[in-house]
């Protein structure tokens, strides 16, 4: 039991009479519920230094980061990274979705699967792709956990007028694999970004299917 002593002195209490005399007390603490608390606190997934300086972060991290004084033992037991710290950030994050996005208009299978997505291949991304690269790299950021939020269009509106069959879906899947392992990207984590990315398969390829309708465009 760990114990607060309070109370002025010997002295100080006697000069006052009556009910308003002020009485020594203690405040007992159980051990275990203070070891429970050091456990929690020790348990607690601190931030990571970011690879560029920046002031915003690094305040709030040096008020909230623990001593270093804190036995290194009473740490062991640590949350796991988010997939978005084992990609390495939003850089290494932009930089695989840069590569990613130019083979996109490289590769024939996808530019020619159709007419619109051919129109948009050789004459509308030269005005379009700068902007699709950052919502791609906010969308996997926030997929895999990131403080970033997307905010563009849902993927079936995205994707709706440019008729994506599930082949040329599974064409852009590999392209997305081709441009992770060119950064090579661990198993684990590879495994990861192509689940969530296969997750919107059937709302990527929905204007595909013959008498589909967009029912979000009703509103």
């Amino acid at each position: 039991m760990t114990d607060i002593a309070a109370g002025s002195r010997t002295e100080d209490a006697a000069a006052v009479t009556g009910d308003a005399m002020i009485r020594p007390f203690r405040v007992g603490f159980p051990e275990a519920e203070l070891t429970e608390l050091r456990r929690r606190i020790n348990a607690t997934r601190w931030p990571e230094r970011e690879t560029v300086t920046d002031s915003w972060r690094d305040r709030p991290r040096a008020i909230l980061m623990p001593s270093q004084e804190t036995d290194p033992q009473e740490g062991a037991i640590m949350a796991e990274p988010t997939l978005y710290e084992r990609l390495g950030g939003i850089f290494a994050i932009a930089a695989v979705i840069d590569n990613f996005s130019d083979r996109l208009v490289k590769n024939p299978k996808i530019v020619n699967a159709n007419p619109e997505l051919r129109e948009w291949h050789t004459v509308t991304y030269h005005t379009r792709m700068p902007g699709l690269k950052w919502g791609r790299t906010l969308w996997v950021a926030m997929k895999a956990g990131g403080p970033f939020q997307y905010t563009g269009l849902e993927m079936r509106d995205a994707h709706w007028d440019l008729k994506i069959s599930p082949e040329v879906f599974d064409e852009v899947t590999q392209e997305l694999i081709n441009a992770m392992d060119d950064f090579k990207v661990p198993e684990r984590e590879k495994a990861e970004v192509l689940a969530a990315f296969g997750a919107e398969k059937g709302e990527v390829t929905a204007s595909s299917q013959p008498g589909e309708v967009n029912w979000r465009r009703w509103r």
